[in-house]
């Protein structure tokens, strides 16, 4: 046998060996099979959770049976968890939700709670004279409840809700206590087949409600939590001195498109400067996505191949920046993807190991679901894994 058979052998080998080493794809692809069952055919919790208990107990008991059977085991067990989760995240929520309460119709509502997140500013829309309800500018955040008053008490409640105050200036950090005073509903259903659908939006964020805050009166803070709002804070001032120093070094005209390229900003954006990047098929630039950490992580991988930045200490440079911008970028589900991808290369990198393209990617896959199991069916996921 001459050396170019033994090198084909090898070949054979190393690629059958490869095709067998993808346990995440397997495993993904039946979580998937489980969510979209669970969303057009829900299967109750009890039935999910004892199939899935199930499959798993004679899994660990079947290693001494053919390899296909333990696969066909993993498989059932793998897809029932990925319905139990996708059921539970999308139908079960507390007694005391607040959302529960309302319905389309906007009513006044009194409520208590903690800020989640630094509002964001929705700068006031160009005058239109055909647009009767155009309004000024508004802040919008995340807000959980923990009160709802009714009557001259106060109720224990509980839910997330996103709020939209009216208000030229708006003075809010995560983890302050306010209380607030607005019109509150559920979102609206969507009028065709084709349109956008408000409430399964707002209800894949765990969101069954909305309040809208007239004015910057009708929201009075009451306190502020230390406790596990540390790092949000952190991370809401690192994007305020990021927008300043755009606005700073960055022509005016420009400044908006920086930001929405740079930190996912893209509240500043006109309506017309949108319609252009709509029309010539450019939109994706302003959203941010695994192009952008590919870019920020080539460019220390360049910084290391010419010897600027030792290896070692170059893949933990390059590791801790791109968690650190997910995270400064709010942890989307496409930035999610590229971050994991990039972490689990370095780590490949370190341990001298070839990465594994596939299970890698499918690992990024699992992560996003088990964050959010609806981000299944959001477009821009989709695209962002095929892609």
């Amino acid at each position: 046998m001459d050396a170019q058979q033994i090198s084909a052998g090898r070949q054979l080998l190393e690629n059958r060996q490869k095709n067998r080493n993808k346990p995440c794809l397997l495993i993904l692809l039946s979580v998937s099979v489980g969510i979209v069952i669970d969303r057009f055919q829900p299967v109750p919790f009890q039935a999910s959770f004892t199939i899935a208990g199930g499959t798993l107990f004679l899994w660990l008991l079947s290693r001494p049976l053919h390899r296909g059977l333990r696969s066909g085991l993993l498989v059932i067990a793998a897809c029932f968890v990925g319905a139990n989760w996708h059921h539970q995240y999308w139908n079960h929520y507390p007694a005391e939700e607040t959302g529960r309460r309302v319905d389309e119709i906007a009513r006044p509502v009194a409520l208590r709670g903690v800020v989640l997140q630094q509002p964001d500013e929705i700068p006031a829309p160009a005058p239109n004279p055909l647009d009767r309800s155009q309004s000024g500018t508004r802040f919008r955040f995340l807000f959980r409840i923990r009160q709802i008053r009714s009557g001259i008490h106060w109720e224990p409640a509980s839910g997330r809700t996103r709020v939209t105050v009216e208000a030229s200036q708006l003075e809010l950090q995560a983890g302050d206590e306010i209380q607030l005073w607005g019109l509150i509903s559920r979102p609206g259903r969507r009028r065709s087949a084709l349109d956008f659908d408000p409430q399964s939006y707002y209800r894949s964020r765990r969101l069954l409600a909305r309040v809208f805050v007239d004015q910057a009166n009708g929201i009075r803070k009451t306190g502020q939590r230390s406790g596990g709002f540390w790092v949000r804070r952190q991370l809401d001032r690192a994007r305020t001195r990021c927008r300043t120093a755009i606005e700073r070094n960055v022509p005016r005209r420009s400044a908006p498109l920086i930001r929405a390229m740079m930190l996912g900003d893209r509240q500043q954006v006109s309506d017309t400067t949108r319609q252009k990047f709509l029309v010539t098929g450019t939109m994706h630039l302003l959203a941010i996505s695994g192009l952008h950490v590919g870019i920020l992580s080539l460019g220390f991988f360049f910084l290391i191949r010419i010897g600027l930045l030792p290896k070692k200490s170059g893949l933990l440079v390059t590791m801790g920046f791109v968690f650190f911008y997910c995270l400064l970028v709010g942890a989307r589900p496409p930035v999610t993807r590229a971050t994991i991808l990039v972490i689990l290369y370095c780590l490949a990198k370190w341990l001298d190991r070839n990465p594994m393209s596939v299970n890698s990617l499918s690992l990024a896959g699992l992560t996003v679901l088990v964050s959010n199991p609806c981000a299944l069916f959001e477009t821009g996921v989709q695209l962002s894994f095929i892609a």
